[in-house]
């Protein structure tokens, strides 16, 4: 679709449900939607939309779900916003929206997420934000708002995301202090004050994500702090040049962080190291704490650390010499000691062959390679070089010819170098725009230490079919990615960037999006949403017999049914509109419960990740297949990919009978066809024991039955007596 939204789209006045995001639409939005009084859900994200929001959208009182991100609209949000008590979601982010947020806001009483970030508010926040409502998420990041976080933004103690980073904001961080339901907090680069105690209860109770950094905090990281924090992966309090005190010992034993930054604080006292009490843990990768007074020797046993691969102690002041460890750490790929007072040799190791001068300068005493070579090594350099003086006439002769040669093998090879690392990328919508550059600098800064970024040596994981060969990585605003890497033969560099390109512009919220793809000659990078590892439906599918008891769920009325009901329909969702809605239709290939995410927090709501991979590594593997002439369309059409789809509607019911089993083997499927009724009726008996809270008679019993029957169409032995996606989900709508 292209062109402007037509005005006639406002006389369905009886629609509940307009998606147009992606479609290059420009213009304004018609005031005629006010007219769609029954309107619950209108998505308008990823167009080129501009104007301002029509006032009268406050008239929409059933409206639920509101997402025009990511497009050129203007003006403020109109206070009539305070009317629409059915909102849930407010998605305004990546616009130009200005003014201030209305105060109406604070009192919509189901409000679960508000995200206007990148945009261009002022003011503050509204003064009793989370009060009135289970606000959830929170994301307000990169625009000119200030004053202070409200009081009762936790006050129901629901809100699990609150992202503010690159404001104007103030205060001290005491309305925090009852928020134990937080699980991602960014406050960095505003202008925060006052200690960081009153984040003890958050890290106590599951917060996984804090920086902290760039702000004005004082008083030090109090040791309890750290000390019972189970689940955080990256702390981050750097740039807080006041803070002072010293590091905690617990940084080394806690048993989920993977980063922990303190870089510039102004911290003090020795190194804590690993003892016996508080031994390293499997998880902790990066460790940054530059720009500080430590002291001290450099502890030993910090090369014990099996997962630490970059370690920054640089701008301290460090003393004695380096322990042979660190030459002889198998994971240590980064380590920077530059700017101290220590002394000694360099360890001999191969992981610092490839090291620059620059991660040990600064130490007069240090030597060693790379550093200049220690004197027993100058000593026997100088008798070497005596003997070599008899030979070199000899070498004189031969050098013009030498020259000669070796100045044709480097321009060869330069020639090859440069077409192979001449980098190109491409940003699809949700990631902001990059440069090669500054995604390679991210995956070095990340895994190796890399001074030519263009050379890329980096190598995360090979592209491969399972969901859990990924990387992590954090781009320069902070955003965190999962990474794959392709490998391939140049003439299969064209038809495979075309099929990536077309999923990048895949775009359904049960769908993991690729957010970008950076590539040369030789290799390429697909960047991914991030989700955590453990938030997969394998991981947590006996859960799901409890749903109604826990917190992972976004409603606690829902019942455990219900949980795994609109599970289903999600996974449903996004598998029809790979088959259904994508030109050409696009096979998942891989549709499994592990390769079935959940957002933190939120077990209700499935994505699908690694949708097309299948068909990348079939065309990475396939010599005739993929010849230099082949078009994505001629791949897509091939058999191959249709009896992919077939398979993909088999996984599918697969994965309904794994639900409906709690996760349990699957015994009574393949013995249930018409001759033998009664095997059917003793898997259904099995199926209702297992979701024992749904009663006889009732509609959730039907449901079930339904599912049930959908599930066991989608696995018939034949295929083509299996049902196509998009009749499998009207069968499952049928229901409703």
């Amino acid at each position: 679709m292209q062109g402007s939204i037509p005005p006639e789209f406002g006389s369905m006045t009886q629609l509940q449900y307009l998606d147009i995001a992606g479609a290059n639409i420009s213009g304004s939005i018609p005031s005629t939607f006010c007219n769609l009084r029954h309107l619950e859900s209108l998505f308008l994200f990823r167009n080129h939309l501009t104007g301002s929001i029509p006032s009268c959208f406050g008239n929409i009182s059933s409206l639920k779900n509101l997402d025009l991100s990511d497009n050129s609209i203007t003006g403020p949000i109109p206070d009539t916003f305070a009317k629409l008590i059915n909102l849930r979601l407010l998605s305004l982010m990546y616009n130009q929206m200005n003014s201030s947020i209305p105060r109406g806001i604070e009192n919509l009483p189901n409000l679960e997420a508000l995200l206007i970030w990148n945009n261009l508010f002022t003011g503050s926040l509204p003064l009793n934000l989370g009060m009135n409502s289970k606000l959830k998420w929170v994301d307000v990041s990169n625009n000119n708002l200030h004053g202070n976080i409200p009081a009762g933004i936790c006050y129901n103690r629901a809100l699990s995301r609150l992202i503010l980073f690159s404001n104007s904001f103030t205060g001290e961080l005491s309305t925090l202090t009852n928020c134990s339901s937080l699980v991602r907090l960014r406050i960095e680069n505003n202008s925060f004050s006052g200690d960081i105690f009153a984040l003890k209860l958050s890290l106590r109770y599951g917060a996984t994500y804090v920086d902290l950094s760039q702000n004005n905090f004082t008083g030090g990281i109090p040791e309890n702090l750290m000390a019972e924090a189970p689940k955080i992966e990256y702390f981050n309090v750097s740039y807080n040049p006041g803070l002072g005190g010293i590091i905690p010992s617990h940084i080394w034993s806690l048993p989920s962080l993977a980063n922990f930054s303190a870089s510039f604080c102004n911290i003090s006292g020795d190194l804590p190291q690993p003892t016996p009490n508080f031994q390293c843990s499997s998880s902790i990768s990066t460790v940054e704490l530059s720009g500080n007074k430590l002291s001290g020797d450099l502890p030993e046993s910090i090369a014990s650390c099996e997962a630490l691969n970059i370690l920054d102690l640089s701008h301290n002041k460090l003393s004695g010499s380096i322990p042979d460890q660190f030459g002889s750490s198998s994971s240590l790929a980064l380590l920077n000691i530059s700017f101290n007072q220590l002394s000694g040799s360099v360890p001999r190791s191969n992981n610092f062959i490839f090291t620059d001068a620059s991660a040990f300068i600064g130490n007069p005493d240090l030597c060693g390679a790379p550093l200049k070579p220690c004197n027993g090594a100058l000593a026997a350099l100088s008798l070497s070089a005596r003997r070599k003086s008899v030979k070199r006439r000899i070498s004189l002769i031969c050098f013009g010819v030498v020259l000669l040669v070796a100045a044709s093998i480097c321009l060869l090879l330069y020639l090859v170098w440069h077409q192979k690392v001449l980098w190109k990328m491409i940003s699809f919508t949700g990631l902001p725009e990059f440069t090669a550059k500054d995604i390679l600098r991210s995956i070095n800064s990340t895994y190796v230490n890399v001074n030519d970024f263009s050379t890329a040596t980096v190598e995360p994981p090979l592209l491969s079919s399972s969901s859990l060969n990924i990387c992590k990585v954090v781009l320069p605003t902070g955003i965190t990615v999962s990474v794959k890497k392709i490998g391939w033969e140049s003439r299969r560099r064209r038809v495979i960037s075309e099929f990536i390109n077309l999923l990048g512009n895949v775009r359904h919220k049960n769908l993991v999006r690729l957010l970008g793809f950076c590539s040369n000659k030789s290799c390429g990078y697909l960047l991914f949403d991030y989700y955590l590892p453990s938030e997969n439906l394998s991981a947590n599918i006996v859960r799901l017999s409890k749903a109604r008891d826990t917190a992972t769920t976004t409603s606690t009325t829902n019942s455990r049914w219900a949980v795994k009901y609109k599970i289903i329909m999600g996974i449903a969702r996004g598998l029809c509109y790979l088959h259904n809605d994508c030109h050409p239709p696009i096979p998942h290939g891989d549709l499994k419960a592990t390769n079935i995410l959940f957002d933190e927090g939120n077990m209700e709501e499935p994505h699908l990740a690694d949708f097309g991979v299948k068909a990348i590594l079939r065309m990475l593997n396939n010599g005739t297949t993929n010849s230099v002439s082949s078009t994505v369309d001629d791949l897509i059409e091939s058999a191959s990919i249709k009896e992919e789809m077939y398979r993909d509607i088999c996984s599918f019911g697969e994965i309904i009978l794994e639900i409906l089993r709690n996760g349990k083997p699957i015994n009574a499927g393949g013995s249930i066809t018409p001759s033998n009724p009664t095997a059917g009726e003793s898997f259904l008996r099995e199926v209702l024991d297992e979701n024992d809270e749904v009663k006889v008679g009732t509609s959730e019993e039907s449901e079930i039955k339904l599912v049930l029957e959908v599930a066991l169409l989608c696995t018939s032995s034949k295929p083509s007596n299996r049902p196509t996606m998009d009749e499998a989900l009207k069968l499952l709508l049928s229901g409703v």
